[in-house]
């Protein structure tokens, strides 16, 4: 009776270690499914930006990316832009910024026009169909996400970041090495 309880228990434990692993195992980032949500992939995606200029998240690969869901009409995304200008005059030569205006519910003129406003001279990717909000499921704006250089999500949020915020999600990464 105890061999078999022996037995059955070692059994137990050689199905959980083979089904779970030791947790030691580092998922190939290649073959990871994309999924806007914290510790995937983000979806790569491409657009045109407003200088006219075909852009794609893949080219970005590298170092870490800071990409912000954004709309003109949208008061949160006007409050945080300043803060967005300051951190990319701070950090751009460390980490890629992407707008993705969300041009499907806004218009091509007013985000030139908020893009002038505001001094923004990181690069805004249009959406005109919505596309790469859909796929990044994008409900709120402004919606911003940080990638590390291969490209997988490890900060997501919905509403405005601040300073304080983005430095404290973005120095571990410049710590390990990234450019």
């Amino acid at each position: 009776m105890k061999i078999r309880y022996i037995l059955v228990l070692a059994i137990v434990a050689l199905s959980t270690y083979l089904a779970v692993g030791t947790g030691s195992q580092k998922e190939n980032v290649n073959e990871m499914k994309a999924k806007p949500e914290v510790r995937y992939l983000a979806p790569d995606f491409q657009g045109m930006s407003l200088h006219g200029e075909e852009m794609s998240l893949a080219e970005q690969r590298g170092k870490p990316v800071f990409l912000n869901f954004w709309a003109s009409w949208c008061p949160p995304c006007q409050a945080e832009m300043p803060d967005l200008t300051s951190l990319h005059k701070t950090y751009g030569d460390q980490v890629s910024f992407i707008g993705i205006n969300t041009t499907y519910n806004d218009s091509e003129e007013a985000a030139r026009d908020f893009v002038k406003l505001y001094q923004v001279d990181y690069p805004i990717v249009t959406d005109p169909k919505g596309e790469i909000s859909k796929e990044y499921q994008i409900i709120a704006m402004p919606t911003s996400f940080v990638l590390d250089a291969d490209g997988r999500i490890v900060y997501k949020k919905m509403g405005p970041v601040t300073i304080e915020e983005f430095e404290r999600v973005v120095q571990p990464l410049l710590k390990k090495g990234n450019p």
